[in-house]
């Protein structure tokens, strides 16, 4: 096998465990459960909203070069510095990677071991996270050769034999509108969040194993984020299937995390708990270390250096050691309306950077990026008990709302108008 081969091999799966968390793994499911016999539509929906994101953001990270800063410099350094830190910080230590280890220990250790602590389980959690990315240059091999082959063969277990011996048959299904969910299920797993700032961890990965041509680390880039961003795809239907065969079994109210336990007792039977448990333990394990290491070298790059990777991570692990032990549902109610607040502007953001070549300027960029941002705020507030209804009901009667992408539509005409309103009158002034 080449050695470009086998680096694209080993990064993809690198990434496609750092993409594939526990909401990856209990958002499909759930909507075949929802969609029933119509899971096609609904699959398609939730593929081009998460899946479709994500190779976007990939790519456009990629054509930029250099990470998330490179994306944000084109609003401008302080902006992306602000904006950068707060994606760090949310998907990082003080929101996501303690929901993860939360997660684990609810899913999949105390299903087996009910007396199991809490902080026993994640203590030992996050020192093992520290282990695995504390040697930089090896994050991205431990877990593309070592991790991701045990979560693949997990995963595959279960969907195999569901397909194989299906629990039930799809039934009508339960919403009016399959495509609609779809789309906006996928759109909720915040994927282009994290395909923006992983790029800077899989470009330092590239420089260490002698990629240095800027050429080179586009093309290895765009061809480990495909490679992953397929495997997802697979798994993703996969999962969707089995969520559909069970559309007639459990009542309507089932959660996302009772769902998946369900189906996976159903298909494996006595296996199903210990299935489910090496399946969570290492979906939220390999996420979890990649955006560890990724935010480390975020800000070992920010800083020049002067905040050292090993002991950034080493703290990252122990703030958010303390956040997991306060539980997942005091954790998902304080993120989940700041990653959707964030997601917008850097939506834009990818959106512009796929565009770029056309010759846009920094104020189409800073028009669109500000007024996504704008237009994401009344729903943080609304989500906080600020009293801004009127305003949210303004915003759910702009085209695309039932897609909850309302703001795309303004954020592309503002930053129109701002191009060529700002950029012509620059223009004249250099003339």
């Amino acid at each position: 096998m080449k050695k470009s081969t086998k680096d694209i091999f080993i990064i993809g799966l690198a990434l496609f465990a750092m993409f594939f968390g526990a909401g990856n793994l209990i958002f499909p499911p759930m909507l075949g459960f929802k969609t029933g016999e119509s899971w096609v539509t609904g699959a398609i929906g939730f593929m081009i909203s998460d899946i479709g994101l994500s190779l976007m953001g990939i790519v456009a990270v990629a054509i930029l070069g250099g990470g998330f800063t490179a994306l944000g410099n084109k609003v401008g350094p302080r902006y992306s510095k602000i904006l950068g830190t707060t994606i760090m910080l949310t998907l990082g230590p003080l929101l996501v990677i303690p929901r993860i280890a939360a997660v684990v220990h609810e899913m999949g250790i105390a299903p087996i071991f009910s007396n199991a602590s809490m902080w026993l389980v994640t203590g030992i959690y996050f020192t093992t996270t520290i282990f695995v990315v504390i040697d930089q240059k090896r994050v991205v091999d431990k877990l593309g050769r070592w991790l991701t082959p045990i979560l693949l063969l997990s995963l595959f277990s279960i969907i195999i034999a569901g397909i194989m011996f299906p629990i039930g048959t799809p039934a009508t299904a339960k919403i009016p509108n399959a495509f609609t969910l779809g789309f906006t299920e996928g759109y909720q797993t915040v994927n282009a969040l994290a395909a923006v700032i992983f790029g800077r961890m899989i470009l330092f990965t590239l420089v260490a194993k002698g990629y240095v041509d800027k050429a080179a680390q586009l093309r290895m880039t765009i061809k480990a984020g495909a490679f992953a961003i397929g495997l997802i795809a697979i798994i993703y239907g996969g999962l969707i299937v089995i969520g559909s065969q069970a559309s007639a079994m459990f009542p309507e109210d089932i959660t996302q995390t009772s769902l998946f336990v369900c189906i996976t007792n159903s298909i494996l039977g006595s296996w199903g708990k210990i299935i489910v448990a090496i399946t969570i333990v290492f979906a939220c394990f390999t996420s979890a270390a990649g955006l560890t290491a990724t935010a480390g070298t975020y800000f070992q790059h920010i800083s020049k250096g002067k905040i050292d990777y090993r002991i950034s991570v080493i703290v990252m692990s122990v703030i958010s050691f303390f956040i997991a032990n306060l539980g997942v549902q005091k954790i998902i109610a304080i993120s989940t309306p700041i990653i959707m607040t964030i997601y917008p502007p850097v939506i834009m953001l990818i959106i512009c950077a796929l565009i770029d070549k056309l010759g846009i300027s920094k104020y189409f960029y800073r028009g669109a990026v500000h007024t996504a941002l704008i237009l994401s705020i009344p729903d943080l507030l609304l989500n906080f008990n600020v009293p801004v209804g009127g305003i949210v009901e303004f915003m759910n009667s702009l085209p695309l709302a039932s897609y909850k992408i309302e703001w795309l539509i303004p954020s592309l005409l503002i930053a129109i108008v701002m191009h060529i309103a700002f950029n012509k009158k620059e223009v004249k002034i250099k003339a």
